[in-house]
């Protein structure tokens, strides 16, 4: 709606009136219907707009009818832009609405809809108005068909009258041209943001005769006639060269047959475009490539001869590239040779065919145990061929190894490895280092000031050492105090714990 609303205020003259209405169950004007406003006044106004509410088309048409029935304006019109998701019977009731307006006040009204569902209903509305019916579910069109709507509703594009042509571009259509008649009527136009525009007419200076390029053409608008509203060139002297000049215009400039050539060769599409004859100094070339991929590629061409451009892009892909070379003037930009061109590439490089190599293919043929070089009606004939397949028999393997995991795959299913289980097993593991560590005796650290040296043996109860066999594992003695703890006083614990206490009496 805001790009809308801006798109329809940059298509008016300054003669012209506009007002922007926003609705939803309420309206309200974002800008006051006035003379042609300035930008910050529109941009001010469109950024009030936001989406909310609903869709009353009645209210939205009382209040831009109440507003153009007090305008002097000789034409007055209103754009309806809505989805239309209503009721509908108030549709229909708009349409009568807008009939009346017609019909009463002249007040003539178009509709854009946009979306889906209730959107083709609105047509009764344009209708009845007199006005157009664009369907615009497309919504990156609808600015733009806003912007033509305002402008044919802003003026009369059938223009009729006695209107002098004026020369705007020096092209080689006008270029000859010292005076010319006047002519009785044109349609009033806009030109493209590409087109050049030679000669306008008219006090709005409206285009009379515009050109632009298309691919390798020209294309070219005349908004007059050639015949009744052109009576007074039908007997002007420039009539004949002047629509020569035209319609030769339009056509291919050089020979476009073989005047542009190009190769495909090591991934490089080198690119030539030669003339009939010498190109004047400072002429340009440029090539439009249009490869396999559908991409599209501007190469600009050197001029490597005062006939002939040339340039290259890498094309790395195989398939057909179609080729447009257009080389202009220096300064007026007109087109001197336009001319196109393919190169094909069937397949990639590697692919390509080769010079045969009779040894290497013998030597393959020996390895393979083939028949060596053979007639070609021989390719499908298997005697003298050993077969090219193998079988193995893969049962014995495959139930030897089923046997040996079976059991395997029986203790992994008895085994519950969750959560739960697993920290029991750690818990479990804590307790037996411990009993380990408490049975174990301890070993003392070795003495700092004499590491290596051999240490006296270990006094063990119940054992003596030998004071004539040296002790094979000398250990430090323990320190003052420290209580032994060894296998033999554990076990004198146990048996001890098993016998029952001796028998007291009394007196003990």
């Amino acid at each position: 709606s805001r790009a809308a609303g801006a798109r329809a205020v940059e298509a008016l003259s300054e003669s012209d009136q506009i007002g922007i209405l926003a609705w939803n169950s309420s309206s309200k004007w974002v800008v006051e219907l006035q003379q042609l406003p300035s930008n910050e006044v529109v941009e001010e106004g469109l950024r009030k707009l936001r989406p909310d509410g609903a869709t009353n088309l009645g209210d939205s048409l009382d209040e831009a009818a109440a507003a153009l029935r007090d305008n002097r304006a000789g034409l007055k019109h209103i754009i309806l832009f809505t989805d239309g998701f209503t009721a509908p019977g108030v549709i229909d009731a708009v349409a009568d609405q807008a009939g009346e307006l017609f019909e009463n006040d002249g007040i003539t009204v178009s509709v854009i809809a946009t979306g889906e569902g209730a959107a083709p209903s609105l047509e009764i509305i344009a209708e009845k108005g007199r006005g157009r019916y664009y369907p615009g579910q497309d919504l990156q069109q609808v600015p733009q068909i806003i912007a033509e709507e305002a402008v044919i509703a802003s003026r009369d594009f059938i223009n009729e009258g006695s209107f002098l042509p004026s020369i705007t571009a020096l092209t080689p259509v006008t270029e000859p041209l010292s005076a010319a008649p006047d002519l009785l009527g044109y349609v009033a136009t806009t030109s493209k943001g590409t087109a050049t525009t030679a000669m306008r007419i008219g006090p709005d200076q409206d285009p009379l005769l515009a050109s632009w390029q298309a691919g390798l053409g020209t294309v070219t608008a005349w908004t007059s006639d050639a015949s009744d509203w052109a009576a007074n060139w039908s007997t002007w002297d420039g009539y004949v060269d002047f629509w020569a000049r035209l319609v030769k215009q339009t056509f291919p400039a050089g020979d476009s047959a073989g005047a542009a050539q190009a190769k495909l060769a090591a991934g490089m599409l080198t690119i030539s475009v030669k003339g009939d004859g010498t190109f004047p100094d400072g002429s340009q070339a440029v090539a439009n490539v249009a490869g396999p991929d559908g991409q599209r590629i501007e190469v600009p061409l050197e001029r490597s001869g005062g006939d002939e451009f040339t340039g290259s892009v890498p094309a790395p892909r195989s398939g057909s590239y179609a080729v447009g070379v257009n080389v202009t003037g220096a300064g007026s930009g007109d087109t001197i040779l336009a001319a196109s061109t393919l190169a094909s590439e069937s397949y990639p490089a590697e692919y390509l065919p080769g010079p045969a190599d009779p040894a290497t293919m013998a030597r393959l043929s020996t390895l393979t145990s083939g028949r060596g070089e053979i007639a070609a009606v021989q390719a499908f004939d298997p005697a003298g061929l050993a077969s090219g397949t193998r079988r193995w028999d893969l049962r014995g393997p495959l139930l030897l190894l089923a046997a040996l995991l079976w059991p395997l795959a029986v203790l992994l299913s008895r085994l519950s490895l969750r959560g739960a289980s697993l920290a029991s097993a750690g818990a479990g593991a804590r307790r037996l280092g411990r009993r380990v560590r408490e049975v174990v005796p301890r070993i003392a650290p070795a003495d700092p000031e004499n590491r290596g040296a051999p240490t006296p043996p270990v006094a063990r109860p119940g054992i003596a050492p030998s004071p004539t066999t040296p002790a094979t594992n000398p250990r430090p003695p323990l320190p003052a105090g420290a209580k032994t703890k060894t296998v033999n006083e554990l076990l004198e614990r146990k048996r001890a714990a098993k016998e029952p206490p001796p028998e007291t009496s009394p007196q003990d």
